[in-house]
């Protein structure tokens, strides 16, 4: 029997052990790389760009509309565009708990890609690109 314990601490928590530890009871504890997981969502929505670029953008405003999302926390403002922001985002999951990391946007390209380093108890780069289809947009989040 094999069981994966993946639960890290708080961002700014030092962290001794490893974050990601693999126990098996025939053969006791082995130490485990921590997991790469490529998420990818694609949005297909019945309104303009012109209209979806400022929901995404205003990250403060998510947990009004977006229910995955139960808090956000502006740490850093950026330039006028929010580029070098950094926002605490705390995301509700199927399971019962949540996961809480900063985003710091890397990259703006107005009305069509926002892109963002995550750190915390979920680490990576997150690539929202929008794409005007007639009066909808296709978006995509890899």
């Amino acid at each position: 029997m094999r069981v994966l314990l993946a639960l890290k601490g708080r961002p700014g928590q030092s962290h001794k052990a490893p974050a990601f530890r693999e126990r098996s009871i025939e053969a006791g504890f082995d130490d485990m790389a921590a997991k790469q997981f490529n998420l990818m969502t694609e949005w297909r929505l019945d309104a303009p760009v012109e209209r979806v670029w400022p929901l995404l953008t205003s990250i403060e405003e998510w947990p009004l509309w977006w229910r995955a999302v139960s808090q956000v926390e502006l740490l850093k403002a950026g330039d006028a565009n929010g580029l070098g922001s950094i926002h605490r985002i705390t995301w509700k999951t199927a399971l019962p708990y949540q996961l809480t990391f900063d985003t710091r946007m890397t990259r703006i390209e107005p009305m069509s890609i926002i892109e963002g380093q995550a750190s915390g108890e979920l680490d990576g780069r997150g690539l929202w690109t929008l794409r005007p289809d007639g009066e909808r947009t296709h978006v995509r989040y890899d």
